[in-house]
């Protein structure tokens, strides 16, 4: 939106850049730099196909590195396109500025979705979230405008950002601090936690004890307060009718990451899908059998299925 200018890569610094290891050192570059884009997007490719896998073996290492060449040729191939076809282009002019507003809009929209997700994971109730985007808006905007005037727009810009930066990281981090020095002078042990319609066990001994004595099975949601999935699932828990029913016939354990009892479930061999993240759902039968484990927190039909089978 000419806004900021990132001279990350001088002009000569390209031009000496020459053959293949010009070209390998300018996509290492390319690479950090867009390493907080598509970061997520490797990440979540690699645990769908650990915990599909189970095992490593030469099919999931061949399927890792299809899906990981599967995701380069998709990343590269507008560039691809770009210049095989630049010549057809229409001339830079008026029209870009449009394409950048248009482009600026969808990184904005896509910052404020990551904002929200962060601040939902630190306990943010969802209706103070719009309000702390535009608190944080409204502070940058101050700084802008209390600048000396004499400084151009691209210097005034990056000294916002800059002073910004630091303000807000210094509240974050007071913020996160009282946070922590309140969860952890409010730790207790609470046996039952309600949500909605559905009591769930906090302590696995008597989880375990009552299915042994009705015969239900038992459900086990892994947990944690900064897991967006994790809160999305609890949300489906009760938004989705047949899945609250059938959880209504079991019995319901969750596990917090900073219960002491999570650590002895992460070396179970049978959860070792804990050792990669959150969140991970468990079906045990009465008699402490396992039945069902998952990461995909949307896959309810299957969750259903088991917990309705006699």
């Amino acid at each position: 939106m000419d806004l900021i200018h990132l001279p990350f890569f001088r002009s000569k610094e390209v031009k000496t850049g020459q053959g293949c290891g010009g070209t390998f050192l300018l996509g290492m570059g390319a690479g950090l730099l867009s390493s907080p884009c598509v970061g997520p997007v490797v990440v979540a490719i690699l645990l769908q196909i650990t915990a599909g896998a189970g095992v490593i073996s030469i099919g999931s290492v061949f399927l890792a590195s299809f899906k990981m060449f599967l995701f380069g040729v998709g990343l590269g191939f507008p560039f691809l396109m770009i210049g095989v076809f630049g010549l057809s282009l229409p001339k830079s002019g008026k029209w870009m500025r449009w394409i950048q507003w248009i482009l600026g809009i969808f990184v904005l929209y896509f910052s404020y979705t990551y904002f929200q997700k962060s601040l939902s994971g630190w306990g943010v109730p969802d209706s103070s979230i719009p309000l702390a985007a535009f608190g944080i808006l409204f502070l940058l905007f101050c700084l802008y405008f209390f600048l000396p005037d004499e400084w151009n727009r691209y210097v005034k810009m990056k000294k916002t950002l800059l002073l910004g930066g630091i303000i807000l990281s210094a509240v974050g981090l007071v913020v996160l601090l009282m946070y922590n020095l309140e969860r952890t002078n409010s730790i207790s042990v609470v046996e039952m936690e309600t949500k909605g319609n559905l009591s769930w066990h906090r302590i696995p001994s008597k989880a375990y004890a009552e299915g042994t004595e009705t015969g239900k099975k038992v459900f086990i949601d892994f947990y944690a307060d900064w897991c967006t999935n994790c809160k999305t699932f609890e949300e489906l828990t009760q938004s989705d009718s047949a899945l609250n029913d059938a959880l209504q016939g079991a019995v319901l354990l969750k596990i917090k990451d900073q219960d002491p009892i999570f650590e002895t479930y992460a070396k179970d061999p049978r959860f070792e899908e804990l050792k990669i993240g959150l969140p991970f759902f468990v079906i045990l039968d009465a008699d402490g059998n396992l039945l069902y484990k998952n990461t995909d927190y949307q896959d309810t039909s299957t969750m259903i299925q088991i917990l309705k089978q006699l």
